[in-house]
């Protein structure tokens, strides 16, 4: 509604406009604007300052360089509003510089948005625990304006004339920002736009469903100018009825014609003698002279040639007659040339079937009189979102194509290009979005049209994406190539022709279509733009530019003109099959980047050699000649189109970039549909009662929303009939489905599987991104690529899989029809093996969502389900011809149709009511955006329920007990809580029983509609049917908490009944009471849900006070709940677990996720972190892909247990060197007893879904559970088991171990042992006169010294690579890695269950992993920053919240120095460093690591490890890995920064004192007993011949090493090739 700037609403705008005239503000608004205008001419007319300040024209103040909102790169320290001063009268001088604090300036937003609301008594309604949702609204409308720096402009001297400078290509911009909205959205614009924007938004726009848009005020026409050639109005909407309502006529329809019928205005008698069919053709002509003719409008018929190679090679005789002509041409004189008779070189082939219109018509007709052009957006602008409240950096927001980056650079690019002489017109761009696709018009026989849709990204996408809103335009139909061709290419061959000349042929047929389309006019106005009166009244030169083209992969290599999968099969870079199972990782971003194709003149040149080729030489299309220029590059010999017309339009056009991504095909109809194939196979190998049981619980899934999930087919597994939207229901509803249909471990592989793919799938179609969900999106892509290698490599194999019945059955059918691929395999042969393949482009196609929508918008906006539903309306219109000439006959209805729309748009503007252009905002039971719920006002006696009979009726059920008391005391509650101040206690209703129900009887309602605000700032509403309908499914809802420390500010219900009642309050007024009678549900405390554990929430029924009274306020929205299936029903015969469906839709996702910005504080308090796979994964992968090992080659194949684990920390190292594979790799397979897994659940759930890659056994993995659990039921069988598997404590596992502690924890071992052996290299062949001349990078010194470091470990390391060679590499990294990956995943879990116990902390199970972190009183202290204190608040808050202005870091502690015991010595000495008397050994017999390792002293690089896992074990991440993604803590980097600072930035004097209080913090604390035997008590300090701990022997032997002048790295490291005694 409209809004005055003082606050006060308005019904209408000419109420509005009366008030203005005497609205104070109003008046002191326009004398402020004139004084600003005033001062601003002033201020243009004196000499430039030295320094030119920015002026901010609708506050009129100047800004300093220190108050900017953002800086040049983009960056932002919040906006900043400034006051005016208060005084009268205030010049430019009194302007008050300093802001108002930020909470001010918002409270003064909300109050200016939010007015107060009455209830229906007239009484003010108190904001009470109601949920905090907020309407949409646009960013304010305040601006701050940068102009550009006066030295970027001409200037002129003092005699007037002007200085001219070089021009340089520098993009001149203007900074303007708005004030953030009450979301955190604020816009910048880098120009002055020529349309303010509205600070009011429609809500009706935004609203589910949206209202087609109004038209823009133009002076009216007479309804007689607007219908015609239609005599009258009833004649014309009897016309409109038929041809907007489709061929097919519903119920619908004939409700709408009986409203047309019974309409005051219509007269029969109108219609009588009307002859509707000349008047359709009348209307379907392009004739000029008509009225509702535009210029250039309608539809054209070109023919379209070809060029057929000829195939024949020029003879040695003609190539030299040809060579002596032209000698003696070249002798003459130059002779002009004749023109041409025949320019083709082939055989030209005419196909005259093109139906087109004229783009550049098309552009002008849209935005002069389309009437959604009203809502054309021409000033592209950035958005920026800061969490309200809070002093983060703005960060990017993508949404619409026009506030994509991509479309603001080249509009600030079209602003800078010269302008058209005699031009002072705005500039702007017409945003093109094309489509094509191929599809069936017939529901049987194979008939097909080729269509070609434009639409304008100029238009908002939530009405572009709207089927009613008619935003498609249909441009071209192509034609596909005739088989007459074939007698053609006959009578020139002498021969059929080939599979490969047809392909060519396909392909220059449509390229000549778009060559067409892109016609010389297309291409002047991409030049010069074409003058347009656009619908908002505004005068304008347009630019076309071509920004997106949504198609399938087909339609994308023919765009692309590349050979379909080819050896390069994607569109975007050189990737190959080979390389896809890479997708998601480092090397696979690297590989993007480094083979990106480009329209280049490369490319260019190869495809003009291949065409010379083939029409000059004669060679044919697919020779070796040919493929051996183009098929490297998967190019094919046409000339693209849209690299020849559009390369030199202005813009930086590259046709590659514009091919848009398609969630539909690449993943819901792709990857998804692939994935779930297989998970069939699966499920009818192992048995059929499997489907069975799966399509059982598919078919008790309860439905959702309007359409959100619909009721499943009752054979799922069929896979039959089934459309995207069908395989996205069964994606978001798979996970509760698959649970325990399989055995461990398989079947918590397949749930990480499924979560994973909805995760990724969630945010993808997301349709509003900031930086951090992109982030977010990225890193889901990989974690989701990790766990389909995981099931490609491991899971599949284990099971012998078949074609499915269905798949079996199409194939044998198609064998019939002759219509089969492939080899036909005879009856006998019966089901094929069909093995999950992971390599295909779809899914290395999904790693490019993150790249494109920072750049072009979410996908919604390009996606190819638009076109999909266009493809309806074509169907339609197709339906309505008599199937000769189509194209004809389609042309012209799609010209009749269009007319229509035009003047029932404007009809409807006028107040003319027009079938279909009713606001469907106002359908939904008449209730407005703005209304929080609704519920029906009726109250007569059919809904009518008497408590009494009521309870009498039901005595006996606990949902009944106590209903009417309960029910009173909740309406009294609630009213006592509308109360302020001394007002409560003073109120009667304070007492119970102060509140009485008339007539003891409340009404019962069926539905209850809520609204609710999206994460995407949209309004949406939910249904809430009380009653269980035919499907028998319960509904349910969120509802807000009013003070929550759970991460999730919301709880559920299910809703029982909707009802209101009339209350008689205690001063006997009436007043209407509505509430919802609910049964509460609470979370599954057993139960640890998240993105790191891969599960969804899990809930229950409260078994105490189940029942209670909701007031519909506080519902935030619906939500669906899944039965857990496989955990069965309770005793009463329900469900005993239920699932939340994060996934159901994007806005749930969003609130789950924490990431929705229109979702206030109903959303959860911190953001999602998505773990990822651990760092073995990446080895696994460039082993497997290299095909130099397998999976099972990188880590043991055989899995250990939890006892084996803690073995490690008390025994030998080297006992146990054959099992230390890294936790996540032992979790991977998890044991299947149940009790096992009961007994240590959080444990195993927190490293279960990571690091899937390294679950290798090549055996049966339940025998092998199964021998594992035998051998461990008793002690003596377990040791036998430990000793059988001792080895050398000199193995390169133990090495590596050791090399991880003393020397680099994360570094890629293969890098250091290259850039060390390059380096000796060149030392040793090097001059020992010049050896210190040589220049090494900081990277290559850092490597070397590491390299030093190893082969002081290992100082068999060179003489094994020079006697074996370089494939003695391989075999030496996979040992040293699996003994760092083994030792960091131990000491990691060990650190994590005792640290516990060091810091006395009892709140916490050992195997709790996520009360940890800041959110844990005790181990946030500890990793608190000591530059901060930890007792101040917002400290706290700060830290919980992960805000990166609090970093963390470790020195000298007390607890470092027990870590680094524990790793060196185990268990008993780290318990006892700070114990008062000596606590004796546990295991006598077994060595510690220390001894086995002969470690000297301690190492920066040990502290750094000590440091890691410290900070791992207080933390309450889940697994133990490198980190550096999305919500992971960045361990490597922290681990690298730390070694790194103290050797090399650390001052030399301090790094020796930290070094001297480690080794003295050892050697002077309690003597310790010895942890090892058969060892030689040294002589102590004092003379004395106690035994000493194993660090001070490690002292005293260093201070004795450095004493005789040993080399640094034995010194530090230990050399195991010396013997020295201990």
């Amino acid at each position: 509604m409209p809004r005055c700037v003082c606050g006060h609403v308005f019904a209408d705008d000419r109420q509005l406009s009366r008030h203005k005239k005497k609205c104070a503000h109003m008046h002191q608004s326009r004398l402020d604007t004139v004084q600003n205008a005033r001062l601003l001419s002033a201020a243009e007319a004196a000499p430039p300052p030295a320094k030119k300040p920015r002026w901010t024209e609708s506050l009129g103040q100047l800004a300093n360089d220190e108050d900017l909102p953002f800086n040049v790169a983009g960056g932002s320290s919040g906006v900043r509003p400034v006051e005016r001063s208060e005084r009268p009268g205030a010049t430019f001088m009194d302007l008050n510089l300093n802001p108002p604090p930020p909470a001010e300036h918002d409270q003064r937003r909300l109050t200016h948005i939010s007015p107060p609301t009455f209830t229906r008594a007239g009484r003010m309604v108190h904001p009470t625990q109601k949920v905090l949702d907020g309407l949409p609204e646009e960013p304010g409308t305040v601006e701050q304006q940068e102009i550009p720096d006066a030295s970027l402009t001409d200037t002129a001297d003092q005699g007037g004339n002007i200085a001219t400078r070089p021009r340089v290509t520098l993009l001149l911009t203007e900074r303007i920002r708005s004030a953030a909205n009450r979301f955190g959205i604020s816009r910048l614009y880098k120009r002055k736009p020529t349309r303010a924007p509205s600070d009011a938004p429609d809500l009706a726009k935004i609203y589910t469903p949206t209202a087609p848009s109004a038209t823009a005020s133009r002076a009216p026409r007479a309804i007689k100018a607007i219908i015609s050639p239609f005599p009258n109005l009833s004649s014309w909407l009897f016309s409109h009825h038929y041809w907007s309502q489709g061929h097919k006529k519903t119920q619908d329809d004939r409700q709408a014609m009986q409203d047309i019928l019974t309409r005051p205005d219509f007269d029969a008698n109108d219609i009588r003698g009307v002859n509707f069919k000349k008047l359709d053709e009348e209307l379907a002509t392009a004739v000029e002279e008509h009225p509702w003719v535009l210029e250039g409008e309608g539809w054209k018929r070109s023919p379209l040639t070809i060029e057929i190679p000829l195939g024949q090679k020029p003879t040695r005789a003609a190539t030299q007659a040809t060579s002596s002509a032209q000698r003696r041409a070249d002798r003459l004189e130059s002779i002009p040339d004749e023109p041409v008779e025949n320019p083709f070189r082939g055989q030209p082939y005419v196909v005259d079937a093109l139906w087109h219109k004229d783009m550049t018509a098309e552009i002008k007709t849209t935005f002069e009189s389309d009437p959604a052009a009203a809502g054309f957006v021409f000033d592209p602008c950035l958005l920026y979102y800061a969490k309200p409240g809070s002093a983060n950096i703005p960060e990017g927001v993508y949404g619409e194509l026009y506030n994509s980056p991509v479309v603001v650079q080249e509009d600030i690019r079209l602003q800078n290009s010269p302008r058209e002489p005699g031009c002072n017109l705005p500039l702007a761009i017409a945003k093109i979005i094309l489509y094509s696709d191929g599809t069936n018009v017939t529901q049987f026989g194979n008939t097909s049209m080729w269509p070609g849709y434009m639409w304008f990204g100029n238009q908002s996408k939530y009405e572009r994406a709207r089927p009613t809103a008619h935003a498609a335009h249909h441009i071209a139909y192509f034609p596909k190539l005739p088989d007459a061709i074939q007698d053609e290419i006959r009578r020139l061959h002498g021969k059929p022709a080939s599979a490969a000349l047809l392909t060519h042929l396909r392909r220059e047929l449509w390229h000549a279509g778009w060559d067409v389309l892109l016609d010389d006019r297309f291409i002047e106005a991409c030049h010069h733009g074409i003058v347009v009166d656009c619908a908002d009244g505004i005068r304008r030169r347009i630019y076309p530019r071509v920004f997106l083209y949504s198609a399938d992969y087909p339609e994308k290599m023919l765009v692309a003109a590349l050979r379909d999968k080819g050896k390069y099969p994607c569109p975007h870079c050189g990737v190959t099959f080979d390389d896809i199972i890479q997708s998601g990782t480092d090397e696979d971003k690297a590989l993007r980047q480094a083979t990106a194709r480009a329209d280049n003149d490369e490319r260019k040149a190869l495809v003009k050699e291949a065409r010379d080729l083939i029409y000059d030489s004669g060679y044919v299309v697919n020779s070796d000649r040919v493929d051996g220029l183009l098929k490297s590059r998967s190019l094919v010999p046409t000339v693209n189109a849209f690299s020849a017309k559009l390369s030199g339009t202005g813009m930086k056009f590259d046709f590659h970039k514009m091919l848009a991504p398609d969630v539909l095909h690449e993943l819901e109809l792709g990857v998804w549909k692939s994935v779930f194939a297989h998970l069939i196979r699966i499920l009818e190998s192992v048995g059929p009662h499997l489907i069975n049981e799966l399509n059982a619980r598919f078919r008790q899934v309860p439905v959702f929303g309007e359409n959100t999930i619909r009721k499943f087919a009752a054979n799922v597994s069929d896979m039959s009939n089934m459309a995207a939207l069908h395989y996205e229901d069964i994606l978001q509803c798979s996970i509760p489905v698959f649970e325990g249909l399989l055995p461990e471990p398989y079947n918590t592989h397949i749930q990480a599987l499924l979560y994973s793919i909805a995760y990724f799938h969630c945010l993808a179609k997301m349709r509003l991104h900031t930086d951090t969900s992109v982030a977010l999106l990225d890193h889901a892509y990989s974690v989701m690529a990790s766990h389909l290698r995981h099931f490609h490599t491991v899971i599949c194999p284990r099971f012998q899989t078949k074609e499915t019945t269905r798949e079996y059955t199409a194939r044998m059918r198609a064998q019939a029809n002759g219509t089969a691929r492939g080899p036909v395999a005879t009856e006998s042969s019966g089901r094929k093996p069909r093995s999950f393949n992971m390599s295909t482009i779809k899914m290395h196609l999904l790693g490019y969502y993150a790249t494109y929508i920072p750049l072009y918008g979410t996908t919604d906006g390009y996606n190819t389900m638009i076109g999909e539903h266009e493809h309806k309306r074509l169907k339609a219109r197709r339906a309505r011809t008599s199937y000769r000439n189509t194209e004809s006959q389609m042309a012209n209805i799609d010209l009749r149709e269009r007319r229509f729309h035009r003047m029932a748009s404007e009809l409807a503007a006028q107040g003319v009511p027009v079938p279909g252009h009713f606001n469907e905002a106002a359908k939904a039971d008449g209730m407005k955006p703005e209304e929080h719920h609704r519920i029906p006002e009726e109250s007569d006696a059919r809904i009518a329920v008497y408590l009494r009979e009521f309870q009498s009726e039901f005595a006996g059920d606990p949902a009944v007990e106590n209903f009417g008391f309960k029910l009173q005391e909740h309406i009294r509650l609630r009213l006592l809580q509308e109360l302020e101040g001394d007002a409560v206690a003073t109120s009667p209703l304070v007492h119970p029983g102060s509140v009485h129900i008339k007539h003891d009887r409340i009404y019962r309602h069926a539905t209850f509609r809520v609204n609710f605000t999206t994460y995407d700032m949209q309004r949406d509403q939910d249904v809430i049917h009380c009653y269980e309908d035919r499907s028998g499914d319960k509904v349910h809802v969120l509802v807000q908490l009013p003070a929550s420390s759970s991460n999730f500010p919301w709880k559920y219900a299910t809703v029982l009944g909707v009802f209101h009642a009339q209350v008689f309050l205690p001063d006997r007024s009436e007043r209407r009471v509505e509430f919802l009678w609910v049964r509460w549900l609470e979370t599954d405390p057993t139960w640890i849900a998240s993105p790191a554990t891969r599960r969804l929430d899990r809930v229950q029924y409260v078994s105490e006070d189940a029942f209670g009274f909701l007031d519909p306020a506080t519902v935030i929205r619906g939500c669906h709940l899944i039965p857990a299936f496989h955990h069965g029903r309770d005793i009463a015969g329900g469900w005993k677990y239920q699932y939340v469906d994060r996934f159901v839709d994007r806005d749930m996702g969003a609130r789950f996720a924490g990431i929705g910005i229109g979702n206030l504080d109903t959303k959860a308090k911190y953001s999602d972190t998505l773990t990822a796979a651990t760092d073995i994964e990446s080895e696994v992968l460039s082993r497997t892909s290299a095909g130099n090992t397998s999976v099972q080659d990188v880590v043991d194949e055989e899995d250990i247990t939890d006892e084996d684990a803690e073995s490690l920390f008390e025994g030998d190292l080297g006992l146990q060197a054959d099992v230390l594979t890294s936790v996540s790799c032992r979790m991977s397979l998890p044991q299947p007893n149940t009790a096992t897994l009961a007994q240590s659940s959080a444990s195993h759930t927190s490293t279960l879904l990571t690091g899937l890659e390294a679950s290798n056994n090549e055996v049966d993995a339940r025998q092998t559970f199964a021998a594992t659990i035998e051998r461990l039921n008793t002690e003596d069988a377990r040791s036998a088991t430990v000793r059988s598997r001792r080895i050398n404590p000199d193995s390169l596992t133990t090495k590596g171990a050791k090399f991880a502690v003393m020397v680099d924890m994360w570094r890629d071992l293969d890098t250091i042992i290259d850039v060390g052996l390059h380096v000796s290299i060149a030392q040793g062949t090097a001059d020992s006169r010049f050896t210190h001349l040589i220049v090494l990078y900081a990277r290559e010194h850092t490597y070397h010294k590491i390299y030093q470091g190893l082969t002081a470990i290992v100082p068999e390391l060179e003489t094994t690579i020079q006697a074996q060679g370089v494939d003695a590499i391989k075999h030496l990294t996979q040992q040293l890695y699996k003994g760092q990956c083994s030792l960091r995943s131990t000491v990691a879990h060990g650190v994590k269950v005792r640290i516990l116990s060091w810091l006395k902390v009892t709140d916490i199970n050992n195997d709790d992993k996520y009360r940890r972190g800041f959110d844990h009183e005790v181990c946030g202290r500890l990793l608190c920053p000591v530059t901060y204190d930890w007792d101040d608040e917002a400290v706290r808050n700060g830290l919980r919240s992960g805000n990166a202005q609090y970093r963390a870091g470790f020195c000298r502690n007390e607890l470092l120095v027990e870590a680094l015991a524990f790793i060196l010595f185990g268990e008993q000495v780290a318990e006892s460093m700070n114990a008062e008397e000596p606590v004796s050994s546990k295991n006598k017999n077994s060595k510690p690591r220390a001894s086995t390792w002969k470690a000297r002293t301690v190492t920066l690089p040990a502290i750094g490890f000590a440091a890691v896992v410290i900070h791992f074990g207080l933390s309450s991440q889940a697994s133990f890995s490198a980190g550096g993604s999305a919500g992971k803590f960045h361990y490597q980097g922290f681990y690298q920064y730390l070694v790194n600072y103290l050797e090399e930035e650390y001052p030399s004097a301090e790094r020796k004192d930290l070094l001297r209080w480690w080794n003295r913090r050892f050697s002077m604390g309690a003597v310790l007993n010895d942890a090892e035997t058969g060892i030689d008590k040294l002589e102590s300090q004092d003379g004395s011949s106690a035994p000493l701990s194993a660090m001070a022997r490690m002292y005293a032997q260093a201070t004795k090493a450095q004493a005789g002048q040993q080399c640094q790295h034995r010194g530090q490291f230990g050399d195991d090739r010396t013997n020295e005694p201990e």
